[in-house]
């Protein structure tokens, strides 16, 4: 296999996967001898390629979706944080009245 396709195929996502899917119930893997770091420690590697990918893409489809609905683009966390932060400003600035969330 050419170097390149080599460096892609031990750093992919679903290998990394795979090979820990096949640590943890005990078959043997061949990948294992490998050198590249995800097919030496599998299950590290596929927690970390979930967790980045989670990170990448999920403010993504959140802001494209609000984007397509709403028909502006907000920030995706400005929905969780907004009303928290609107209620504590209110509340420590003096308008007691909005202590009731």
């Amino acid at each position: 296999m050419p170097a390149v396709l080599r460096v892609i195929a031990d750093w992919n996502p679903v290998s990394a996967v795979t090979a820990a899917a096949r640590h943890l119930w005990g078959n043997p893997n061949p990948s294992a001898t490998i050198p590249a770091w995800p097919m030496q420690h599998p299950v590290a590697a596929s927690l970390l390629w979930s967790v980045a990918l989670l990170v990448i893409f999920a403010p993504l489809a959140t802001l494209l979706y609000r984007r397509r609905t709403t028909g502006r683009a907000r920030a995706p966390w400005s929905a969780v944080t907004a009303p928290a932060v609107r209620h504590a400003t209110r509340y420590w600035c003096g308008d007691r009245r909005a202590a009731k969330p």
